[in-house]
This record gives C-alpha cells, structure tokens and sequence, in this order.
C-alpha cells in the first residue's frame, strides 16, 4: 500500500513571513500540484524537504501500519 500526498493548497502570509521569519536558505519549495507517493518502508521521497516530511510522516505511518 502507497500513501499519495498532493499539495492542493498554498497560503503565503507576507506580512507575518517579514515579521518572524527566520531566514532559511534550504525552505521548502512546494508547488500546488506536487505530488508524492509513501509506502510502508516509511522513508522521505525525493524532493521533500525535511520540515514538511516531519509534519506528514506521523500521518503516513498511522495509514500504513
């Protein structure tokens, strides 16, 4: 069994990026319409960065097991 994750939405909060944000030179960088595919051995696709693979990764593992 796969999981299929689809960025179907992006907000960008301008205002607030230029208050708090904390310069990141290796921010993600997805597109709506992105898509990847999870299976059971858990491990992060390609392309994905690490801050979102930390916030989808508990999700996949409770569909897959």
């Amino acid at each position: 069994m796969k999981v299929k994750i689809e960025a179907i939405k992006q907000t960008i909060y301008q205002d607030l990026i230029e208050k708090y944000e904390i310069p990141n030179p290796n921010a993600c960088h997805l597109h709506v319409g992105d898509v990847f595919y999870v299976d059971d051995k858990l491990e992060k696709p390609e392309r994905m960065c690490d801050s979102f693979w930390k916030t989808v990764k508990p999700f996949c593992d409770n569909l897959l097991n």
